[in-house]
């Protein structure tokens, strides 16, 4: 029994579907067929071993599944076929994934397997199982890298959602991937929450937390008294500059972020020493030994030169009712809305520990005490992990000269996008008045998944700002070529848009074409369509591709603004074609030239 599994990368609308993805298709010489049932029973083992819960079938859909088992937890959604007269059979599938080359790898590796249980071949007999086996390690690897990064995963779900194009320039890039969203030169590249148009310069001053402090006085903004110290410091060099800075006080890295390494609130000698060796432990150039300052913490989010976000942070507290003792209202509060009992936190309570204890004890309170009405008793404090900390969002409360403040610092620093950690008892009266204190800079700021919405928003108001114009002319046959002249005129009123033309029809080209296609423009010939539409220096582009492409491959890209066939072709092609023409959303189309 004959048996052919095929699959085919789409980029843009084509035969089967208007989308760009993956299409999976059987070629039988029966409409029933099954598993060999000793081959069925060695890949059950086989699978159960690697995927729970998955049971071997011999069709598509236990391909894709299987796929996505490997690629979790991203996702490969099947695409209706909207133009497949057959889809009734089942023997084709249309899929598409926000990691769309690992959803193919991992769809061409599940058929593979489904194709070996049908020979009958085992596991054991298959030679090529250990590069299978290896394959589908690197790609689970791969992905959960990916995936480790949540507001780079979320920022990927967010344009996908919006149908932004994206793509990774690197999957992992010291621990983050690199993306890019947005075609030619509407094409932005983000790296976390930075972007490229972050000045390496003012990222490295926000980096030396001595140098940025420095920065700040000079241009006017209050900082923390601060005093450097070498790497080498010894406990009397400390002492020394104790004396210019006072308790209580700050022991921190020169050059380490997120809480590493930083010990606040110091109030002896004895702390300040223990201080002094988990800063050297991650500090690589220097240590800043910083006033202690009061005031609430809070986060100035600019994304894009704007001010988006003014996030207040609390370690966790609760406020004393002057009745219940901590204890009993931390276990009152693991059966309710916490706040309902005065217990503020992100997510559930913090669990009685240790720490706990001995935090309480530093305010002067036991688990048993009871705070009189209304005080603010800390719970924990934890620099490092602040997962669990309150958060209370005020954008919409603050000052305009707040605004300005944060804004006029990124433009002072070069920074599109630059968290501004600032001290301030009221963040939402004028500057003039509460004179915040602004004690940290931070270049590459961690924030929560949820501002990706912020963060594609600023840089993408609308879809048509993430992409660059679009023209595509798909010749109908070979003896249609000669005709390129007539397309040569349509480009002279296509302005600066560059060509590109597969690869492979290099040679079809009349060479004497190819400098009147390439005057005054970018000529591209590419293996790849997708290469060419995230070239930032491309303003915009003119596809050329002849019938055979289409067929193969779709249109170049699901977004295109002109849409010209060269030629006309065959009757049932031309069918195929005016069915394509209705379905598809293009402004200019279907003009035989």
């Amino acid at each position: 029994m004959k048996l052919i599994f095929g699959l085919r990368e789409f980029h843009g609308p084509n035969a089967w579907s208007n989308n760009s993805g993956w299409l999976i298709e059987t070629l039988l010489d029966e409409t029933k067929y099954s598993i060999n049932s000793y081959s069925y029973l060695k890949w059950q083992e086989w699978i159960k071993f690697r995927f729970s819960n998955l049971q071997l079938h011999a069709d598509l859909n236990f391909a894709v599944k299987l796929a996505c088992q490997i690629i979790s937890p991203f996702e490969i959604h099947e695409i209706p076929l909207t133009h497949d007269k057959h889809a009734e059979k089942k023997s084709r599938l249309f899929v598409k994934s926000q990691v769309h080359d690992l959803a193919g790898r991992a769809i061409k590796l599940s058929l593979n397997i489904v194709i070996q249980s049908i020979k009958g071949k085992s596991p054991e007999e298959y030679k090529d199982i250990s590069k299978i086996d290896t394959a589908i390690r690197i790609l689970i690897n791969r992905t959960q890298a990916l995936h480790s990064h949540s507001l780079t995963n979320a920022l990927v779900d967010h344009a996908f959602q919006r149908g932004l194009p994206l793509r990774y320039l690197s999957e992992n890039f010291n621990g983050c991937p690199i993306l890019q969203i947005g075609t030619g030169t509407c094409g932005r590249l983000l790296y976390s929450s930075s972007t490229e148009k972050d000045g390496l310069i003012g990222a490295l001053v926000c980096k030396d937390k001595s140098m940025a402090n420095h920065t700040l006085l000079q241009l006017g903004y209050k900082t923390p008294n601060q005093a450097e110290l070498p790497l080498s410091c010894t406990e009397k060099q400390l002492l020394s500059a104790l004396s210019k800075i006072g308790y209580p006080c700050v022991l921190k890295p020169r050059d380490a972020e997120q809480g590493q390494g930083v010990t606040a609130r110091i109030e002896n000698q004895s702390s300040l020493i223990k201080a002094l060796n988990k800063a050297k432990e991650a500090a690589r150039s220097g240590l800043v030994l910083e006033q202690h300052v009061s005031g609430d913490y809070h986060r100035l989010v600019v994304l894009n030169g704007q001010l988006v976000r003014v996030r207040q942070f609390k370690p966790p507290h609760l406020i004393a009712d002057g009745y219940h003792s901590i204890r009993k209202t931390l276990e009152k509060a693991n059966n309710v809305d916490p706040e309902s009992v005065g217990v503020y936190c992100y997510g559930k309570p913090p669990v009685i520990d240790q720490n706990m204890i001995q935090h309480l004890e530093t305010q002067g309170f036991g688990l048993d005490s009871i705070p009189k009405l209304g005080t603010q008793v800390e719970l924990l404090f934890d620099l490092i992990n602040r997962d669990n900390w309150f958060e209370l969002e005020l954008i919409n409360q603050v000052d305009i000269s707040l605004i300005r403040m944060s804004e006029d610092i990124a433009k002072a620093f070069g920074m599109d996008n630059i968290g501004i950690d600032v001290l301030s008892n009221d963040i939402t009266q004028p500057v003039y008045e509460q004179q915040p204190i602004i004690i940290e800079l931070n270049a590459i700021q961690v924030l929560h998944p949820s501002a990706s919405v912020s963060i594609l928003k600023s840089m993408f108001p609308d879809h048509a700002s993430s992409r660059i114009e679009v023209s595509v002319t798909v010749c109908a046959s070979e003896n249609d070529w000669p005709k390129l002249n007539k397309t040569c005129t349509f480009l002279a009123n296509c302005g600066n848009h560059a060509i590109a033309i597969p690869i492979r029809l290099r040679d079809k080209i009349d060479k004497s074409l190819i400098p009147m296609l390439s005057k005054e423009r970018p000529l591209i010939f590419y293996n790849d369509p997708k290469i060419v539409l995230f070239n930032r220096s491309v303003e915009a582009l003119f596809f050329l591709i002849d019938w055979q492409e289409f067929i193969h491959s779709g249109l170049p890209t699901t977004q295109i603004d002109h849409l010209n066939l060269l030629g006309k072709p065959e009757a049932s092609l031309a069918n195929r074609w005016d069915e394509l023409m209705r379905l598809v959303p293009v402004e200019k189309c279907n003009r035989y030239l």
